[in-house]
């Protein structure tokens, strides 16, 4: 078994892959009964090898730079009361990062890491300055700043003194909670040789209960104002060329997941507006669990909101610039490299002839692109709009240099995949089920 690579931090709770395998097996500081029981871990399941123990693989994971402010500010909320319940039963969390903490859907927060699990031997929280610097710093910049990209919270995170020049809007400079947090930030970064002293008495910033009430209280009324109205928010609604069309394209997207029904247990809506395509599917197949992809603001906060009650995953990207590979020598995945791995299909609707126009992408790097964010069995569910098509015409770049024709177009499928079923939507909108080839 090879230790991945996100865990050379951890040497005494490190998580191991058994060879090119979906079995995950890491060492447990207590009793995999334990964690269990806690009920917001991964499962440890029954397995060992080697003095390790077998945990329950997680679908998917998304971080908190993928993230709206509103699932930040949950996950966050998420912490402090798994913190405040651990309290209670002795135990406490030995560090304060977001990326220990993944959306799974359905309004649920999973916590990843079981190596932070810990006895709770006083009343300090040694985790305390990491949540001022990774959570509660940057849910107060957020706040401020709706207009920031999710990816604008790594440069922040990896700073260690970004929040200590960072200086809150003149509103929210002078109020009591600001003033906690700041002198809360001064006494919790003061070290000295007397820090390693034993029983010794610290300032107010690191008592624990303390800490965890004024933080529940401080993040619940954090908000962040977002635009009226957005680009892309009301695409649906305002850019459809008729009811007909509408609902053809949700008939064929319930056709094309009959076929491979079987195949399918994660699906990618690229430039997923606010989910109205994919609420048929979410209803009739129940099991199904939905990486939602957009970049406008309005759109993944709707997101985020249905997903409180079903099965999607919003994540917060340009589908032109998909999360990096981050950390210490790539130690945390691109998010191209976690769709591969666990998406059977991918679905990009009215989004082709934005690639090729804004993009200035040919036909085979487009096919290319969708099967790279797909398992090798995956399968492709891609909308063809010709360039006869009134909408079209809209952004329709005059010096494309490739093809726009519809044969060339079918010929480069049949370069790259197999095609399944065709349907034609209107007389210059189509939209085709297609196999990915190996």
């Amino acid at each position: 078994m090879q230790k991945i690579q996100s865990s050379y931090k951890d040497p005494t709770s490190s998580v191991f892959r058994e060879g090119s395998s979906q079995r995950y097996f890491r060492a447990l500081p207590f009793e995999p009964t334990l964690y269990n029981s806690l009920g917001f871990f991964p499962r440890v399941l029954d397995d060992q090898k080697e003095g390790l123990y077998e945990v329950e693989r997680v679908p998917f994971v998304s971080y908190y730079y993928e993230w709206t402010f509103e699932q930040f500010k949950d996950s966050a909320l998420y912490y402090l009361e798994l913190l405040k319940s651990l309290n209670a039963q002795g135990y406490i969390f030995s560090d304060a990062s977001p990326l220990n903490v993944t959306y799974t859907g359905n309004g649920q927060f999973l916590f990843l890491d079981h190596g932070s699990l810990k006895k709770k031997k006083s009343e300090q929280w040694g985790a305390f300055y990491q949540f001022l610097k990774e959570y509660a710093y940057p849910l107060l910049y957020l706040s401020e700043n709706f207009s920031l990209p999710p990816l604008g919270l790594l440069p922040l995170m990896g700073s260690k003194d970004w929040m200590f020049h960072y200086k809150p809007r003149f509103a929210n400079r002078f109020t009591f909670k600001y003033a906690v947090l700041k002198s809360a930030l001064t006494l919790s970064s003061k070290k000295s040789l007397t820090d390693f002293a034993e029983n010794k008495k610290t300032g107010l910033s690191n008592q624990y209960q303390y800490n965890i009430e004024f933080f529940l209280d401080f993040v619940k009324g954090l908000t962040q104002k977002v635009p009226d109205k957005t680009r892309w928010e009301r695409y649906y609604y305002e850019t459809v060329l008729s009811g007909d069309y509408f609902l053809n394209k949700q008939k064929a997207l319930i056709e094309f997941f009959d076929k491979i029904n079987h195949d399918v247990k994660i699906a990618i809506k690229l430039g997923a507006n606010n989910g109205i395509l994919a609420e048929p599917l979410l209803n009739k197949y129940l099991d199904k669990r939905f990486i939602a992809i957009d970049s406008d603001i309005k759109s993944i906060i709707n997101l985020y909101n249905k997903s409180k009650h079903c099965n999607i995953i919003p994540i917060y990207n340009s589908v032109y610039s998909l999360s990096p590979a981050t950390g210490f020598s790539s130690s945390i995945q691109s998010l191209t490299s976690r769709l591969s791995e666990s998406a059977d299909v991918v679905i990009a609707l009215g989004l082709i002839h934005h690639m090729m126009h804004e993009e200035n992408l040919p036909f085979d790097k487009i096919l290319k692109w969708l099967s790279s964010l797909i398992k090798p069995s995956g399968y492709i569910i891609a909308e063809f709009i010709e360039a006869k098509d009134p909408r079209y015409m809209l952004i329709q770049n005059p010096n494309y240099p490739y093809s726009t024709s519809i044969l060339d177009w079918e010929n480069a499928i049949s370069q790259y995949s197999i095609l399944i079923k065709k349907v034609s939507l209107t007389a210059y909108r189509h939209i085709y089920l297609l196999k990915k080839v190996s």
